[in-house]
């Protein structure tokens, strides 16, 4: 029988997310608010609204789902670092945007930089790589800021802006003192100061 085409210029149904992207989105939300330890392979399957054995098709374990939630809001952040560099702005900017970008989004960065810190050795070393990767890319724009520097002074300097970065982020996610008294949405800009001054 021949193949039926659709009508000239009718759209098809975009794609539904897939099932692993539902686990994902279920339980970034259950371990931002209930916490990894006391969140069950159960408790994201009902959030996802599937059952526990369609969870462990896709997932091996918590402990993994953990490590995919982590990663995905690692491989977010280096594009969106990645992309901010590739548009001209300098080391300053990218630390904004990322903070921004927090604040956006606050479950899944309180997942990757709160709620599984120390939690699993797999974790740890993909944000070890993470925070590499991200430390080289602002090491590259800090001496695209002032080539006359060394690779250490530049390498040094990498991994402060990374520092500032994680140590805002934690404290917007955590509503520490410091976000209290700047407020949110001062935090960023805040940073960005800093950030100015270590680049000098």
């Amino acid at each position: 029988m021949p193949k039926v085409l659709p009508p000239s210029g009718f759209a098809r149904p975009a794609h539904r997310p897939s099932r692993r992207v539902h686990i994902l989105d279920a339980a970034v939300a259950l371990f931002a608010t209930v916490g990894f330890d006391d969140v069950t392979v159960g408790d994201i399957a009902a959030a996802a609204k599937m059952t526990p054995a369609a969870v462990y098709y896709h997932f091996a374990s918590k402990e993994q789902i953990l490590l995919e939630a982590v990663r995905r809001f690692g491989d977010d952040v280096l594009e969106r670092a990645r992309r901010i560099a590739e548009s001209g702005e300098p080391a300053e900017a990218v630390v904004v945007g990322l903070i921004e970008h927090v604040r956006r989004q606050p479950a899944a960065a309180k997942v990757a930089y709160l709620a599984s810190s120390g939690l699993n050795a797999a974790v740890e070393t993909y944000r070890r790589s993470m925070r590499t990767d991200l430390s080289e890319m602002l090491a590259l724009l800090a001496r695209r800021a002032r080539p006359a520097m060394s690779d250490a002074e530049a390498g040094v300097i990498g991994t402060a802006l990374v520092s500032l970065f994680e140590v805002s982020a934690t404290s917007l996610l955590g509503r520490d003192l410091a976000t209290r008294q700047l407020g949110s949405g001062s935090i960023g800009r805040a940073a960005g100061e800093i950030a100015t001054t270590i680049i000098g």
